[in-house]
């Protein structure tokens, strides 16, 4: 499957790691180092791998002064450790001159000739790694992110009235009708898909091959306020989604909403500045993809401003810790012990 843009972000990755091991001028080095920490937190796709990162390793940013400082330093053997620690190394040097990684860096590894040698190893032995680790996932599961933005573009430039026509005549199967629609643009796009596998948590809508190491977990919600479902609504695709993520012990998911209602959906979350919106909680991230298929009789420049519901971070997670305090009361009333 030949994706541009993901094909692009690699062919860049590659790019700045030939240039970076180039130099040999210690202050242009560093310079370039932080040109490419720019890079990978502000690119499309690549700044979603890098928020996955994060929230899988988390402690290790948390215990990283203190490894620094340990008699036994901890250079762990896993990619994604490593590139973790690399990760947070850059992080920890990016606001303080280029000596901070230097220190760092020798801190870590020991005594070396010169701060010119030092940056040298930190690439060829761990921004490499995270390069590769970045270049990895582009491959494996950011293509998601990638099929879904043009499938969102597909339906709302030019599929918007053939796909809410097929909704209306059938609104009691509406959900089904739309899972269908991306399930086979999905499947065209070469992705192997499960339909509905069960969990302990119920049955998900499509889970990517269920045999792959890291399987992609997509939750179908109508948004309607008129025919209830409305905020409400969204979040028990949400909190259902986030329990379908403990059970296949996946990192991410995603929550495709259908606008089939005049109203514009909105919503405001703290983490909004990834190509879709998301929300981390409890080491998960979901992210909101929003399809809007009604068709309005106007165009966008002569309707003028819709009518908006705004869905808020807050108000989701206040409702979910709120179902989950009802899970542990009813769960303790039942135990007879």
């Amino acid at each position: 499957m030949k994706n541009t843009i993901l094909d692009q972000s690699k062919a860049k990755l590659e790019n700045w790691y030939q240039r970076l091991i180039n130099f040999n001028d210690f202050h242009m080095l560093f310079f370039n180092v932080k040109q490419y920490w720019t890079f990978i937190n502000e690119s499309n796709f690549i700044k979603d791998i890098i928020q996955e990162l994060i929230v899988n390793n988390r402690e290790m940013e948390t215990n990283l002064e203190a490894n620094l400082g340990s008699n036994k330093k901890e250079i762990p053997c896993d990619e994604e450790k490593l590139a973790a620690l690399t990760y947070f190394l850059m992080k920890n040097s990016m606001t303080h001159d280029s000596y901070k990684l230097i220190k760092d860096v020798i801190r870590l590894i020991g005594k070396v000739p010169s701060p010119n040698e030092s940056l040298k190893i930190f690439i060829t032995s761990f921004l490499q790694t995270l390069n590769w680790y970045i270049i990895d996932k582009l491959t494996n599961n950011r293509i998601m992110l990638y099929l879904f933005e043009r499938y969102k573009h597909k339906c709302e430039w030019f599929r918007r009235k053939e796909i809410f026509d097929v909704y209306i005549n059938n609104t009691q199967m509406g959900e089904k009708i739309l899972q269908k629609s991306i399930y086979m643009d999905l499947f065209d796009q070469g992705m192997n898909l499960i339909i509905e596998p069960s969990s302990a948590s119920g049955e998900v809508d499509f889970i990517t091959d269920q045999k792959g190491d890291e399987r992609e977990l997509i939750e179908v919600k109508i948004f309607n306020p008129e025919k209830q479902k409305n905020n409400k609504y969204i979040t028990s695709g949400f909190n259902q989604l986030l329990s379908y993520t403990r059970d296949y012990n996946e990192t991410c998911g995603y929550l495709v909403i259908f606008n089939t209602s005049d109203k514009e959906l909105k919503f405001d979350f703290k983490n909004d500045s990834s190509i879709f919106p998301y929300i981390e909680f409890n080491n998960k991230i979901i992210y909101f993809i929003i399809i809007d298929i009604y068709p309005h009789e106007k165009t966008a420049s002569k309707r003028g401003t819709l009518s908006s519901l705004v869905i808020t971070e807050e108000e989701i997670i206040k409702e979910i810790k709120l179902e989950e305090n009802i899970d542990k009361t009813n769960t303790k009333d039942c135990n007879p012990y």
